[in-house]
């Protein structure tokens, strides 16, 4: 009874929710209206739950806010405490709090309870929050849990020792140079002898010049650039480094900077100990866009996850985009990770709120574990942040995180100074975990930014520092994914998430339709008309897909409002994928190419951009059959295949021949997406796998889903990127299975079969180790393809 009166507080909420967004109020209506957390600890047979984060995240005023928390099993009330106004009660069952009014974070609640039961190890408590204002509503919390058995970890980390000397690097990309800028600075007046300072050119661009104070030499040895001095002065002046990138076709380039000295005692004239070394973290830039770039060392916070070593400024006519580098993979992290931008918009420490030499005005804001930005503007009245509404884009990748915002929620402030923070707000370790600032030093020339002119009319988000787009939530392998269904005895539906589109052919009306189903009600939501071979971009709000017929093309559906465009107008691609960035796609064709025999050939295209060709300002990129292709490198020509996929690091994997010493080598193929005639020359594809029905459907994180003939019958398989660990996931002869599609968050792999009678979706876990599960049944009569071998040639797409 209990769970249906909250069941009906929710959709009455939610009802309330939809008037206030369609009703004409100022209101902001995110949901849920506020920021809350729970954390447990557990110290002496007591848990304490402490509310670290209740604050409200919208500029009307929340009031009688309610929060009540029941009891696990287990357990015995202790006491409960609240800073005034605030009022705790207990009625046997909850613990509650209330608050007359939620105008500023909520600061030293909490509630102790004692642990009755010696057998039971895990204590679960759910949340639910109440609220007025102008749009009241009720909120039921995820589950908060808390393992005793597992005591409270130390940290093992000896923090870095303070050095004399500090150094940090920017990097600024104009046009085809890079300009390196190196800042070392003097923490202490202990003398430095024998200093020495280096940078390595990023492999495949060319010195230019370097400039350095008087004191320094300044020697190039082909590959490094060195500066020495026997002896530091207290003060020291950047040292500059320019490279020309012309002709650098990779997305990022990467390099480093050094420092060396020897340790001298104050007031000696002898060197004291060994020699001391410091090294910064990635310096990442792309060489085709107009970016800012800032580096300091790495390790000087325990975890990798939230150590910033890096973070990058770049712009387009309306938007800002910052990219956050860290030393570790953010990637599937199980930590409470917080990444935070404060941006003096202008530049004045004595305005907005006083942090790290700045007077900050903006506070961008990206929690990983709760997947969500908020951007809040500095209110100096009440001392808070309140959230402001803009639409905000973001991507996690392996070790990045990238956030766009429109420069017009920052009051079209273009010269920015900054102050960047990374935190681990995990309560489980002893001591605390410290927070990373960036930039660590003094030097105020770092977090100033100011736009390149003229700035490039849109932006391509960054991949981070080479590396892979974050699978949503967990690297590849994922994290037994099988042991969390066998322990808890649930089946493989109660985890999945998302929405699964599969094309249908309609024998009655002779036509294809996507059909969407949500998970894991495993219910059908919605359809799209004329429609097959479909993909979702990572957000799940837009999908690619073919359309055949007289109006055919490849077209994308927005299903934030609805609409459909245009992306290509030619009746014969086939398959297509979007990039990692969601800003270019990759397909394959039929097409006759300038020189080519007359018969028709299937090749491989990479489009500029999601606008038609014919839209296209850019020859080469209007021009898809002369200058989209892909090519091989040498004597191979065009490269011939179908089926592509666009893997988070950049490359097009296809299924695909090549020929070698008069043998056609046959399976999965990968080659970096830059092998076009735009871009290059051509460049040699990889052979991944050597079976001729190796058909790629899908790829997320480290992984790439495909079917496969090689056993006999058709199977799906999963593999890594480079080939390795191939995993048959569905291993059931005498039965077809195909089509496979990787989960949003890289657990599950669900694909086509009829291997219980009627045509279903079926599921297990990418690692194969799990048993199969059916999802859904697909509608009677509906079938994938015309016959029984057309389902080959179509896709399922699994997203948000």
């Amino acid at each position: 009874m209990n769970k249906l009166i909250k069941s009906l507080g929710l959709m009455v909420a939610a009802a309330g929710l939809l008037w206030g967004v369609m009703a004409a109020t100022p209101a902001r209506a995110q949901w849920p209206p506020f920021s809350f957390r729970l954390t447990p600890s557990h110290e002496n047979g007591r848990i304490t739950y402490q509310i670290t984060r209740l604050s409200s995240e919208v500029d009307w005023l929340l009031s009688d806010v309610q929060l009540r928390i029941p009891l696990p099993a287990g357990v015995r009330f202790v006491e409960a405490a609240a800073a005034p106004p605030a009022q705790t009660g207990f009625d046997g069952r909850e613990v509650s709090f209330f608050f007359l009014r939620l105008d500023q974070p909520v600061e030293n609640a909490y509630f102790v309870v004692e642990v009755i039961d010696p057998g039971q190890a895990v204590f679960t408590v759910q949340p639910w929050i109440s609220w007025k204002g102008q749009i009241p509503g009720e909120y039921v919390s995820e589950p908060v849990s808390l393992d005793i058995s597992q005591p409270g970890q130390a940290i093992e980390w000896t923090e870095p020792a303070r050095l004399p000397l500090q150094l940090e690097a920017s990097a600024a990309v104009t046009g085809t140079v890079i300009s390196y800028k190196l800042y070392p600075q003097r923490t202490s007046r202990t003398r430095i002898w024998d200093l020495k300072i280096g940078l390595a050119l990023p492999e495949g661009t060319r010195f230019l010049s370097a400039e350095a104070p008087p004191i320094f030499q300044t020697s190039f040895d082909g590959r490094d650039v060195h500066f020495f001095t026997l002896e530091a002065p207290l003060s020291l002046e950047p040292i500059s480094v320019n490279v020309s990138a012309e002709g650098v076709i990779s997305p990022t380039l990467t390099t480093r900077a050094w420092a060396s000295w020897k340790n001298v005692s104050r007031g000696t004239v002898a060197a004291v100990g060994a020699e001391n070394q410091i090294v910064t973290g990635d310096i990442v830039v792309q060489p085709q866009a107009a970016h800012y770039v800032v580096a300091d060392r790495a390790g000087d916070v325990p975890f990798g996850d939230y150590d910033l070593t890096g973070i990058s400024f770049q712009s387009s006519e309306t938007l800002l985009e910052v990219t956050f580098h860290t030393a570790g993979q953010v990637c599937g992290s199980e930590q409470p990770l917080e990444f935070r931008l404060f941006i003096d918009a202008d530049c004045r420490a004595d305005t907005g709120e006083a942090r790290r030499g700045i007077g900050a005005d903006y506070d961008i804001r990206y929690d990983v574990a709760r997947d969500r930005v908020v951007v809040g503007a500095w209110d100096a009245s009440t001392a808070r942040w309140p959230a402001i509404e803009t639409a905000v884009n973001h991507f996690l990748g392996g070790q990045s995180v990238t956030v766009q915002l429109p420069y017009s929620a920052l009051n079209n402030s273009r010269q920015l100074c900054w102050a960047a923070r990374g935190r681990n707000e995990s309560q489980v370790f002893t001591p605390s975990l410290p927070d990373d600032w960036l930039p660590d030093g003094a030097e105020a020339r770092l977090n100033q930014y100011q736009p390149a002119s003229p700035a490039p009319a849109s932006l391509v988000p960054l991949a981070g520092s080479g590396e892979a787009l974050c699978p949503a939530s967990a690297p590849t392998p994922p994290p037994t994914p099988a042991a969390v269904v066998e322990r808890s005895g649930n089946t493989i539906s109660q985890y999945v998430r998302g929405r699964i589109a599969v094309p249908l052919y309609n024998s009655r009306t002779g036509a294809y339709n996507i059909h969407l189903y949500s998970l894991p009600q495993a219910q059908e939501v919605a359809q799209i008309g004329q429609a097959r071979q479909p993909h979702f971009w990572a957000d799940g709000q837009r999908l690619l897909f073919k359309r055949p017929g007289d109006n055919g093309g490849i077209y994308e559906y927005n299903f934030a409002d609805g609409t459909e465009k245009l992306v290509s107008d030619k009746l014969d691609q086939q398959h297509p994928f979007y990039d990692p960035w969601g800003s270019r796609l990759v397909y394959g064709s039929q097409m006759l190419l300038p020189g080519a025999s007359n018969s028709l050939r299937s090749l491989l295209f990479v489009q500029c951009s999601l606008l038609s060709p014919q839209s296209e300002t850019e020859q080469s990129c209007r021009n898809m059959a002369q200058f989209g292709v892909l090519l091989g490198a040498g004597q191979l020509g065009e490269i011939q295949g179908a089926y592509p996929v666009w893997t988070l690091t950049d490359m097009i994997a296809y299924n695909g021949c090549t020929l070698t010493a008069g043998v056609n080598r046959c399976g999965i193929y990968s080659v970096p997406s830059s092998a076009t005639r735009r871009l290059s020359d051509g460049l040699t594809p990889k052979q991944l796998t050597d079976h001729p029905t190796d058909i790629p459907s899908d790829t997320k994180g480290n992984l790439i889903a495909f079917s496969s003939q090689r056993t006999g019958n058709w199977e799906a398989f999963t593999m890594n990127l480079d080939g390795n660990r191939l995993r048959n996931v569905s291993d059931k002869s005498l039965a077809i299975d195909g089509l496979p599609v990787i989960s949003p968050d890289g657990y599950w792999v669900a694909y086509i079969s009829n291997r219980d009678g009627p045509w279903a979706v079926w599921v297990t876990s990418t690692d194969g180790l799990q048993s199969q599960q059916k999802l859904f049944d697909l509608p009677a009569g509906g079938r994938v393809g015309m016959n029984d071998q057309d389902w080959l040639n179509e896709r399922l797409a699994w997203g948000p």
